[in-house]
């Protein structure tokens, strides 16, 4: 079953995604059928390796799909070696939940 991890700013399905990966303030994560759980992004407030620290949350999240808008290099490299499928949009302001549902309608490009 797919569990899919996307960056958001808020704690809540209606909250904007983060364009910036490490630096997202929260993940949302679903499941296929749309049950979701929000956690706090651990690496938002690290000096260095917040991407790294992003990435590795992810990852001990079971998440097997990310929704975001950048990754950067080391982040990649975390998500790449677990096996993480990344997802792109390019739209200025999605929500969380609008992100999900691109998802599902096969209207994200995937990055790796």
């Amino acid at each position: 079953m797919a569990k899919i991890a996307i960056s958001s700013s808020g704690d809540q399905v209606e909250s904007p995604i983060v364009h910036n990966f490490g630096r997202a303030p929260y993940f949302a994560l679903f499941d296929e059928s749309g049950e979701v759980s929000v956690y706090a992004n651990p690496g938002l407030d690290a000096m260095r390796g917040a991407g790294v620290k992003a990435a590795q949350s992810v990852v001990n999240s079971g998440a097997n799909i990310v929704i975001t808008g950048k990754v950067g290099p080391r982040a990649e490299d975390v998500l790449k070696e677990a096996g993480i499928k990344v997802f792109i949009y390019d739209e200025d302001t999605i929500s969380v939940e609008d992100a999900f549902e691109s998802y599902k309608n096969g209207k994200l490009q995937r990055l790796f």
